[in-house]
């Protein structure tokens, strides 16, 4: 869902239902023309706010959401209904959904704050300090109240006294025990009867209104830095919005140590604006030969007015119009080149209007980390002959950005996967956690075939004998997805070489044993898991040791868990999504077919340095003796560990696995088999 509802639930007395409705209706409209707005008609087709009232359910509540306040501040929505619960003397549920992560209810009787109750004390509304998490436990003696005699006290409190892992989870009891709609958690739906209240602002100046003055820019959305790899094309796409009067012409200023130092060297500008009234599009070439600056000149380039919405702060009444304004006249430009050198610096970027000076402007200020080429094997020459070599630019940095140390295992089915997934997690959390500050993971589980994905957040230091971590393995046990990602807290961001994967998390684990692709399929699906971790956050002189703890985490699982295959990689990935590789993708094996266990027993999912082959896997090589002359071979008691010390032995390695890597033709005839045989159990059923 990723977005947050909140809703208003009025209780109406038996018999009441109409009279409070339409009570609940003038009582909001009063308020709203208060606050500056006038009505407008039911059928009009635009509105600044809108404000929708359901027909009152079965029980006797009357539910409502949308515009209810003019602001998105809490202290404002719960004003909003103390107010109506005063008014019309009754009581009000206050809901609050944040993702599946947090549900929030405020219980109000007669205009009174009766009850506050957060599934997640950590992420209140209001932030609150730990001592004071008890004031939002929940007191099931204070619903007692608005409870139907057929509810079931012992279920909310149990509810109270526990901490559950969606929101939606703990939104189902609450609805069950009150008699509200289940399905509310996410809003009303279209589908049901609703009144729409519709409102137009009568402030000036609207936030489409254009503004006047001298022409000034803002920045949009932009990149962090620049990472590529020597010989590697790059493209770098920014934004800038216009917040002043309109213009014609735009200028763009590079410099930065990038350029003194020869790493880059710049190929082509682009800018592109795309407004109701106005299009325009430019392309040119640009000469960088000469090392320090750059100066383009767009004479003629429009440069839009700016529109009020682009200096207005967000409010809940306005912020579509708001946003719109702040996007609608946005100035695209992307740059692209070629790495020439290895190296780090930074490049600025100064864009500013024409008719102004550079101090009307903005200036960008980015990290560039270029690495050397590797030296790539064989294959991967390979398919850079046979294929575009800009199109595999991504999969060869990703290969050979030794920046993710991650494990990926797979196996034969099992019973207590799950739990030992859950086991070696807290033993890598364990070794990583004393090289970071306290923070949170963020955890994405799935029942089976993934009807939804559920999340939670949980402190770090609950694993592995907190409540909470204890609590939420129980579920665990039998869920077909565990996605599990340390939070990146601003003190590492901050301190991070390049800043690309702000929000993407330091530390994770994933296991799946469950495919929407195999499920109806005569394929039996391997459970697969990863462990990973980002070298970046790491002194530089744990890494070696980082790697022999998981390869002992990983040995332990392979040879206790009927191991298919594994290996250990330091990739540009994160392995949070296990059905496809960086090493699978860049030969455009994609996928889906790769979860099952008749693949991952014909084919590798990665030939990296250091390898896990079980039985099925050894039995297809031709000559499994000669794997000693290209690694080193130690037996284990259900295959075998593979450990190689050079690039070039690496090589080696690869083109005598060459039967077991999958090709585009292998992945396409499996593919097919798979389509062609839904296809006839659908003709079947049919």
């Amino acid at each position: 869902m990723e977005k947050m509802v909140t809703m208003l639930h009025v209780q109406a007395a038996h018999g009441q239902a109409e009279a409070t409705q339409r009570g609940v209706i003038e009582l909001l409209r009063k308020h709203v023309i208060a606050e500056g707005f006038v009505e407008a008609a039911p059928e009009a087709t635009t509105a600044d706010r809108v404000i929708r009232v359901a027909a009152p359910l079965a029980s006797g509540w009357i539910p409502l959401d949308g515009s209810l306040t003019r602001s998105f501040d809490v202290a404002e929505l719960q004003a909003c209904g103390q107010t109506i619960s005063l008014t019309l003397m009754t009581n009000v549920v206050i809901t609050r959904v944040f993702e599946y992560d947090s549900l929030e209810l405020w219980l109000y009787r007669d205009g009174k704050l009766i009850d506050h109750y957060a599934s997640d004390p950590s992420s209140v509304s209001l932030p609150l300090p730990r001592r004071r998490w008890k004031e939002v436990k929940g007191n099931v003696e204070a619903w007692a109240d608005v409870l139907p005699p057929t509810a079931d006290r012992s279920a909310l409190k149990k509810l109270f006294r526990t901490r559950p892992i969606a929101s939606d989870d703990a939104f189902a009891i609450v609805a069950a025990q009150l008699g509200l709609n289940p399905d509310h958690w996410c809003g009303l739906s279209d589908d049901e009867p609703i009144i729409r209240l519709k409102f137009r602002s009568t402030q000036l100046p609207h936030p489409q209104t254009p503004l006047h003055g001298e022409p000034r820019f803002l920045w949009g959305s932009h990149p962090a830095g620049i990472e590529s790899i020597v010989g590697q094309p790059f493209d770098f796409t920014w934004m800038v919005h216009p917040v002043g009067g309109p213009s014609s012409g735009l200028v763009i200023n590079f410099q930065g140590t990038a350029l003194e130092q020869g790493l880059l060297q710049f190929e082509s500008l682009s800018t592109h604006i795309n407004h109701d009234q106005l299009r325009f599009e430019h392309n040119m070439a640009i000469e960088s030969d000469a090392l320090g600056s750059i100066h383009v000149d767009f004479p003629d380039h429009p440069v839009p007015a700016g529109q009020v919405g682009a200096i207005m702060p967000l409010e809940a009444w306005n912020w579509r119009e708001t946003v719109k304004a702040r996007w609608q006249d946005v100035i695209v430009m992307k740059l692209t080149g070629r790495v020439r050198s290895a190296g780090t610096g930074n490049l600025k970027i100064r864009t500013y209007p024409k008719a102004g000076s550079p101090a009307t402007g903005t200036t960008l200020d980015l990290s560039c980390t270029l690495h050397p080429m590797p030296l790539i094997s064989p294959r991967i020459q390979d398919l850079v002959a046979k294929t575009s070599k800009d199109t595999l630019t991504k999969y060869i940095f990703d290969l050979y950005t030794p920046r993710i140390l991650q494990a990926h295992l797979v196996f034969d089915p099992t019973p207590d996967v799950n739990a030992a997934f859950l086991a070696a997690f807290e033993q890598w959390h364990g070794l990583l956690e004393p090289f970071y500050p306290h923070g949170y993971y963020s955890l994405i589980t799935a029942a089976e075939r993934y009807p939804f994905l559920r999340r939670t957040r949980l402190r770090s230091q609950t694993i592995p004998t907190g409540k909470r971590w204890t609590q939420l393995q129980k579920r665990l046990q039998s869920t077909t997805m565990i996605l599990l990602e340390r939070e990146t807290p601003l003190s590492i961001q901050d301190t991070t070489r390049s800043n690309r994967r702000l929000g993407e998390g330091m530390i994770g684990g994933t296991l799946e044993r469950d495919s929407v692709f195999l499920h109806e399929s005569n394929e039996v699906i391997t459970p697969q898991m990863s462990l990973w971790v980002d070298l970046y956050t790491i002194p530089q002189e744990h890494h070696a040791e980082l790697v022999a703890q998981l390869t002992e985490i990983v040995e332990t699982l392979f040879t206790s868990q009927q191991g298919i295959q594994a290996y250990l990689a330091k990739w540009d990935t994160i392995p949070d999504g296990l059905d496809s590789t960086a090493y699978e993708l860049i030969g455009d094996v994609d996928g889906q077919i790769t979860m099952s266990q008749s693949w991952c027993s014909q084919f590798l999912r990665a030939v990296t340095e250091r390898m896990w082959l079980g039985p099925a896997l050894l039995s297809r090589i031709e000559n499994p003796e000669a794997l000693a002359e290209h690694g080193i071979i130690q037996q284990l008691s259900n295959g075998i560990r593979i450990d190689v010390e050079s690039i070039p032995q690496l090589h080696a390695l690869e083109t005598m696995l060459t039967p077991l890597i999958p090709t585009k033709e292998d992945w396409d005839r499996a593919h097919d088999a798979l389509y062609d045989y839904l296809r006839s159990i659908k003709n079947i059923e049919g």
